[in-house]
């Protein structure tokens, strides 16, 4: 989870959003995301600021083209499930890969950090053990960061599944890079 800075919402969802929300709120109709000038507006938000704010990578896990990220989706921060009204608010979405998606599922904690908060930065909340390939709470943190930090590791499942594995590989494939090449970004899949 590397730090990341929200671009300004675009005019248009800041325009259709609010309506697109209270027709299917009010109807009580299941989400779909909502057609604007021909496409898809979740392709249109990926397209428009939420792909550039992580560059392209999982804002929670931070994986790029490595297994096992799977598909590129948009996640509901507060899940539209619990907060319908959030659904198309542009602070509320994140770009995050299937991997993600799928652990985290229709939960939200208070305690799930936000990379995109103006305080937020990896290395007061987390570190990596090199040898397991293990996301942990930084252990010079404070208890209330380290609980933040195990929080967010438990929810998004940050070191289940094949993910400290991924982990290992990126740092393995780092290592033989030329030291003005190494971008130590993909280690926090």
């Amino acid at each position: 989870m590397m730090p990341c800075v929200r671009p300004p919402a675009p005019p248009w969802l800041i325009e259709h959003g609010p309506g697109w929300t209270a027709a299917r709120v009010n109807n009580g109709r299941a989400f779909a995301w909502p057609q604007h000038q021909g496409k898809r507006v979740n392709l249109r938000l990926l397209d428009e600021g939420l792909r550039a704010m992580t560059a392209a990578h999982c804002a929670y896990c931070d994986a790029w083209n490595l297994p096992p990220t799977g598909t590129e989706t948009i996640d509901h921060f507060r899940p539209r499930a619990t907060h319908p009204e959030l659904a198309l608010v542009w602070d509320n979405l994140f770009v995050s890969c299937q991997g993600c998606q799928t652990e985290k599922r229709d939960r939200w904690s208070a305690s799930l950090l936000r990379p995109d908060s103006q305080d937020f930065r990896f290395e007061t909340y987390f570190m990596v053990n090199f040898a397991t390939g293990e996301l942990l709470p930084n252990p010079a943190a404070t208890r209330q960061d380290q609980e933040l930090a195990a929080a967010t590791v438990d929810l998004l499942g940050l070191n289940r599944r094949d993910r400290p594995a991924a982990r290992r590989r990126a740092l393995k494939l780092e290592a033989e890079l030329p030291g003005e090449e190494r971008n130590y970004r993909f280690l926090f899949l």
